[in-house]
């Protein structure tokens, strides 16, 4: 797994992030962006490798205070340099992406389940969502204005992308059984 992550400090129109090292054919990308504002639309993602990206879940929006959306790349093609870029309809204001390389995901029909929700107060929590396959990777994400929260580990055994600026939080967990699963943010 590679990830990689950035968090411009004006507003953006677009956002390129060039993955660190290079990518294996047959992986999984996940691409979790969020921004501040309810106006800015996502009109696009993608890569220099020709990934076609697909909207997994969002975007989520707390209307005029952020919106995050998650989109992912199946069966990617192998490159040696691979840039992500996330185009807006107008400029997003403190735009977070993060980027995420995974191995060993199925490379069609990989997308089981999606569970999402906007909220505020104390804690967040996106929902129950019902896997239906026996081994699935479990991709969280929360967004804050502040980050005074943090994600719960829960016994994940994939590492979380570090939050950046208080913006977004992403955790990734490999299940081994079917069924429902949920994860809160206190």
């Amino acid at each position: 797994m590679q990830v990689a992550a950035t968090t411009p400090q004006s507003a953006q129109s677009s956002v390129a992030l060039k993955f660190q090292v290079a990518q294996t054919a047959g992986n999984l990308n996940v691409i979790v962006v969020g921004w501040t504002g309810s106006s800015a639309h996502i009109t696009g993602v993608t890569d220099s490798a020709g990934n076609a990206y697909a909207l997994a879940v969002g975007p989520t929006v707390q209307s005029g205070v952020e919106s995050a959306a998650i989109y992912y790349a199946m069966n990617i093609a192998a490159a040696a340099a691979n840039t992500v870029t996330v185009k807006f309809d107008s400029p997003a204001p403190y735009v977070d992406l993060r980027l995420a390389e995974y191995t060993g995901v199925a490379t069609s029909g990989a997308l089981d389940a999606v569970a999402a929700a906007a909220g505020n107060g104390g804690s967040g929590n996106s929902g129950t969502l019902t896997t239906s396959l026996a081994q699935d990777l479990l991709v969280g994400n929360i967004a804050t204005e502040t980050l005074l929260a943090t994600l719960a580990e829960c016994g994940a055994s994939l590492p979380k992308l570090a939050p950046l600026d208080g913006l977004i939080a992403a955790n990734a967990e490999l299940v081994s059984r079917f069924g429902s699963a949920g994860r809160s943010v206190h």
